[in-house]
């Protein structure tokens, strides 16, 4: 029938048991993700202003960034920015004005659209 007390140490064992395994249930479910932590966009530009002659010219920034791709655009027709690699590549066309031209070139993250940021152009800029 049921003899006391090894009846009390089984149950004891199975209580114990059933303690630990509960105990270690959190920790099972704050295991490591698959997140590495990449998950928001950082794009950093070298320079917030680039500078150039009247002439038509190029120039490269470094970009630093963890997503990618990533595009640029120009709000003025007579500058030409385009991605290469981990460098913004901005060609401008000449002045024949020899005024002082302004330009802004927006860098996008892809599939990222509010996270956008402006570089300055300025052309026929006394350096």
């Amino acid at each position: 029938m049921f003899n006391g007390r090894t009846g009390i140490k089984t149950q004891m064992k199975k209580y114990t048991l059933l303690f630990f395994l509960l105990s270690f249930l959190p920790c099972l479910s704050t295991a490591c993700s698959d997140d590495d932590g990449s998950s928001t966009p950082n794009l950093t530009v070298g320079k917030e202003t680039v500078d150039f002659n009247c002439e038509s010219g190029s120039q490269s920034v470094v970009i630093t960034t963890n997503v990618d791709t990533w595009i640029v655009k120009s709000d003025k027709n007579w500058c030409h920015p385009s991605a290469d690699g981990k460098a913004l590549k901005i060609s401008v066309d000449e002045s024949e004005e020899r005024y002082v031209r302004k330009a802004t070139v927006t860098v996008i993250a892809a599939d990222q659209d509010n996270h956008r940021t402006p570089v300055g152009i300025r052309t026929c800029h006394s350096r």
